[in-house]
């Protein structure tokens, strides 16, 4: 008998510890989404904020397709892509869900491969990533890299594996911000690997499209990271669209844009050596902004330390001469980040 009521007080005692933990974290994400809705309305022009890498139990998410839609709502976004590894059957439970599409992420070669709404199953040859992008593409409107150096806590890839994504040429898009196994925060020292791998693409002269997933396991996650398209209606067909031409950020809460000669992020914008370009910025973040960084050509070209301000806007006069590409990033009041898509200078 004394054994019984013993394990019945540790069983409520789990219980409690469990129901403690889902009241923080719905509290933390419900402060996310007031956090964004405060910058989205301080931003000052649409934005659709989308999460392109979750997974359901129809792989090896803990959850169904819409308890991941009901947690990307509550953290404040607009759509959630459920791209599970090796199984479209959530296509069938997302086909009446109208803030939710489906994808696929299974591995490559030497990386994983992120499609969205390909038309069947994708299934890599895995001895080339360049023959199995190629493959991906003709499969789905919109395909990327998914965790380009590695994901936390300890897959980390090497050399050899990352040299691979220069065969991409001449342009695709990864991930700066990958949320694997992370709560409320996604930036590691995986996703700074990351974006010093994206400069380095970037300075060698391939277009490289900025994107941020949460590679959500469990509904917690989503709403760590997110990728956001200025200008962009929340439907599925403007989202690829907007992808495609590289005009979105990666983001944990900060909302940034770019123009150069008003053209915005993705841009390829011709000049010549002799003309002097403007850039123009506008950064936000409800919870203020830390700092500023404008990096061209693989270098910081400036920084602005702007004391917590909400709003960032300026412009910034350069020349083209072997910049290649110019883009922006900043980092809020708590290191939250944020990675404009960059703009290409022929």
């Amino acid at each position: 008998m004394a054994n019984q009521t013993r394990t019945q007080k540790i069983k409520e005692l789990e219980q409690k510890r469990f129901q403690t933990t889902r009241d923080w974290l719905a509290n933390l994400r419900d402060d996310q989404a007031r956090r964004l809705q405060a910058t989205r309305e301080l931003f000052g022009e649409p934005v659709t904020i989308i999460d392109p890498h979750t997974h359901s139990n129809y792989s090896d998410g803990k959850a169904t397709v819409t308890m991941n839609r009901d947690a990307g709502l509550a953290a404040g976004l607009d759509l959630v892509f459920a791209t599970d590894h090796h199984s479209l059957g959530q296509k069938r439970s997302i086909r009446n869900i109208n803030t939710m599409s489906w994808g696929q992420e299974p591995g490559g070669e030497s990386h994983h491969i992120g499609l969205l709404n390909n038309t069947r199953l994708f299934k890599p040859g895995k001895d080339s990533i360049q023959r199995d992008f190629e493959k991906a593409r003709r499969l789905a409107p919109f395909v990327w890299i998914p965790h380009p150096a590695g994901w936390y806590p300890a897959t980390e890839y090497s050399e050899e594996q990352m040299a691979e994504l220069w065969d991409l040429a001449p342009a695709f898009a990864m991930e700066v911000l990958n949320g694997a196994h992370r709560i409320g925060t996604a930036y590691d020292r995986f996703d700074e690997a990351a974006v010093k791998l994206w400069d380095r693409l970037l300075a060698d002269g391939i277009q490289t499209t900025p994107l941020g997933g949460s590679d959500a396991h469990i509904p917690e996650s989503i709403g760590c990271c997110w990728t956001a398209l200025p200008g962009c209606k929340a439907d599925v067909e403007s989202i690829i669209k907007g992808l495609n031409a590289g005009n979105c950020l990666a983001g944990e809460a900060p909302l940034l844009s770019i123009w150069v000669d008003d053209q915005p992020m993705g841009a390829v914008v011709n000049t010549n050596r002799r003309r002097r370009l403007t850039l123009r910025y506008r950064v936000v973040d409800a919870a203020g902004i830390q700092c500023v960084r404008i990096i061209a050509g693989g270098q910081v070209r400036k920084t602005l330390y702007p004391r917590d301000a909400r709003v960032v806007e300026g412009d910034w006069s350069f020349a083209p001469n072997r910049q290649g590409y110019v883009r922006v990033e900043t980092r809020a009041v708590d290191n939250r980040r944020a990675f404009s898509g960059p703009i290409y200078i022929n």
